[in-house]
């Protein structure tokens, strides 16, 4: 089992054979157990050593929002958005899970390695070893020298040239 918790809700992930995911909101923010399963694929039976296409295997939580990864490499994310800490493009609030792309137009897919969320900002590492964060940046935590947020992930640059990052 997996538990992560934030400030506003509580996420158990529990690994089976259907890698069932269980959200508790005071938010609202949290999709049903039928729109996840629709959305993730993931409440979907399969074997016991075979979880199904698109069961989540990882999960972050913030303030209002929430992020998880599914076997398929892909990141979703929902939740209140007012900051772009969803990393969709937009500043709209989901209450459904999200496709986002990690990867820039001109190059090839990447996905996500790890994934973290801060109260409202996000931040994964993918699998080039490249750390992008999103969203609130009032206090600079995006981490890219500004204070602006970003709406989507943006490549944060290791100053004095830093080996790649492995865990955050």
């Amino acid at each position: 089992h997996t538990i992560s918790s934030s400030i506003q809700h509580i996420a158990i992930m529990k690994f089976t054979s259907t890698a069932l995911l269980i959200l508790l909101s005071a938010a609202g923010f949290i999709p049903s157990s039928a729109r996840l399963s629709s959305s993730l694929s993931s409440l979907h039976q399969h074997d016991d050593h075979d979880p199904a296409p698109g069961a989540p295997v990882q999960i972050a939580l913030g303030h209002y929002h929430s992020c998880a990864v599914d076997n398929l490499d892909n990141l979703w994310c929902w939740g209140k958005n007012g900051t772009g800490q969803l990393g969709n493009g937009r500043l709209k609030d989901k209450n459904t899970p999200t496709l986002i792309s990690l990867s820039f137009p001109w190059e090839e897919k990447t996905y996500p390695s790890q994934i973290v969320l801060g109260g409202h900002h996000s931040c994964a590492i993918d699998n080039k070893n490249n750390l992008k964060c999103w969203g609130d940046n009032h206090y600079g935590q995006v981490g890219n020298g500004q204070w602006n947020k970003k709406r989507l992930p943006t490549l944060i640059p290791l100053s004095n040239g830093a080996a790649y990052p492995t865990q955050i």
